[in-house]
């Protein structure tokens, strides 16, 4: 199978052959911790793509405009392993590309979501306003996701969505310059309800499930199919 790094370099037809990529790879049924991989290296690859595609620098190094890319991210609370960790795998990437592409040196720039809205809405002003970054990443809390979207969307930013699953984000809400490279809270739940109903044969279940913004939007998608094949909910 290709590597992503390779498909990157063959230039403007790069999303469609990104597209495919992806196909394949969830066609060998990957599990969560393969899932975030490719995610972050495709997370890298569209920066990547935004500089121009290329690592050639010339003898001397980039020598075009800095690309700064804003990754707001938790490092503190609840949430600052995850965001740690999607922070190393985005290093990761650039590193394995000398942190340069179209000849733009690529500078990151991180900024703490925490997990209050009001910290994550300071975080993504502080790197739009006051570190003019070219392009956002990162959220991992799905009420801090949406929580931005009206003011990404404004600034008119183009921003990658790393983990949060908020549904709005790929419906209603959804905007030209917001894109996941992570999945939607409807889509792990919704076939899980028809799978437990017929495949499991398990018709009266009792839900389990974190009372906030990707538990909530996670079990009304389970409880969509699962009811609909027969099934009962016990309790709430």
């Amino acid at each position: 199978m290709e590597r992503l790094e390779d498909i990157v370099q063959e230039g403007p037809q790069m999303g469609d052959e990104i597209e495919r990529y992806l196909d394949d790879r969830l066609a060998a049924q990957l599990d969560r911790r393969e899932f975030l991989q490719v995610g972050l290296t495709v997370a890298g690859a569209a920066v990547f793509a935004a500089c121009g595609g290329t690592t050639s620098g010339g003898p001397s190094g980039p020598t075009g405009p800095e690309f700064k890319l804003g990754v707001v991210l938790p490092y503190s609370g609840v949430y600052a392993e995850l965001g740690t960790s999607i922070t190393n795998g985005m290093r990761m990437y650039f590193d394995s590309v000398g942190n340069q592409a179209g000849n733009r040196k690529i500078t990151m720039v991180t900024a703490d979501e925490q997990v209050a809205l009001a910290d994550a809405v300071a975080a993504t002003k502080k790197v739009v306003e006051q570190d003019s970054v070219d392009m956002v990443a990162g959220y991992v809390s799905s009420p801090n996701a949406a929580g931005n979207r009206d003011y990404l969307h404004g600034q008119k930013i183009p921003t990658l969505i790393a983990n949060a699953g908020v549904n709005s984000l790929s419906r209603a809400a959804k905007s030209p310059f917001i894109y996941r490279t992570s999945f939607s809270n409807w889509q792990p739940a919704h076939p899980v309800g028809t799978y437990v109903a017929e495949k499991l044969g398990k018709k009266k279940i009792q839900l389990v499930y974190a009372k906030y913004g990707a538990g909530l939007e996670s079990v009304a998608s389970f409880k969509e199919t699962f009811t609909a094949a027969g099934g009962t909910i016990v309790g709430p």
